[in-house]
């Protein structure tokens, strides 16, 4: 919780132990808890849109920021999860790309380029 809020709290928690009512102590009690709840909230829904941000689409696959490694668009698009595709080998050969989630799968892509 920010300090500024935290500094309130502290300061109604003490007038209110002063003149000892407990059934407002328990309301700003609830009030702190519902505060904290909300702080949390906000960091989460900071954090996913920062995510969301720093992905972008180049065809055929998504890429956070200007890395090279492709994200699943079925996990991305469905869920907003940012799994890594893994590559597909024949014999030293790339022959496409599978997602460990989702089991989501694109073949004949020999190259990505960033």
């Amino acid at each position: 919780m920010p300090a500024d809020i935290l500094n309130i709290f502290k300061t109604i928690f003490g007038l209110i132990t002063k003149y000892r009512d407990p059934e407002l102590v328990t309301l700003i009690i609830d009030l702190q808890t519902k505060v904290q709840e909300l702080t949390s909230l906000n960091i989460i829904l900071r954090e996913q849109l920062t995510l969301k941000e720093s992905i972008r689409y180049r065809a055929p696959f998504f890429y956070r920021n200007d890395e090279k490694d492709p994200l699943c668009p079925t996990c991305w698009q469905g869920e907003q999860k940012p799994f890594y595709l893994v590559t597909a080998m024949d014999q030293d050969q790339l022959i496409g790309w599978r997602c460990p989630k989702c089991a989501f799968y694109h073949e004949n892509c020999t190259e990505i380029t960033a």
